[in-house]
């Protein structure tokens, strides 16, 4: 079985980050994202899952050639797993219709950067349409008692 999730506002509280430094370059740094902390649960909850599931990242990291956010999956012990890019949320549909993997984890807010966050429920309904699990919300001992 497979597991695709996102990382931004899912694995990490990057929101810290972009506070401090804006949308800016500064903001997307290596030294700035290594300092970006993981929400509770993620590490542990991601590990277990990796005993079950075959674990793949699907991220909006346009800025990121995959080699940042190897280090700070690994940094932080998250479980290996294939690091896929993409520009936008909308981008990760045709990855999502091509791959089919059995669950995805994602936030599927966007624009926190200028505090007018949205959920993109279209998003949701269009990913669980392609007959993927859908999970949002993130609270990770939910996380945990609903896929192990």
């Amino acid at each position: 079985m497979k597991l695709y999730c996102d990382i931004d506002s899912t694995l990490n509280d990057h929101w810290n980050r972009i506070k401090k430094h804006g949308c800016g370059q500064k903001a997307f740094t290596e030294s700035a994202v290594m300092k970006d902390t993981p929400l509770p649960y993620s590490v542990e909850v991601m590990n277990e899952l990796a005993e079950k599931y075959e674990i793949s990242y699907l991220t909006a990291r346009g800025w990121d050639d995959g080699t940042v956010t190897k280090k700070w999956l690994k940094k932080h012990g998250y479980p290996k797993g294939e690091i896929l890019i993409v520009n936008s949320l909308s981008d990760k549909l045709p990855v999502l219709a091509e791959e089919k993997p059995d669950v995805f984890i994602d936030d599927f807010e966007t624009g926190q950067e200028k505090d007018c966050h949205t959920f993109h429920c279209d998003k949701v309904i269009e990913i669980e349409n392609l007959g993927i699990k859908v999970i949002y919300g993130i609270d990770w001992q939910e996380i945990r008692k609903e896929l192990l």
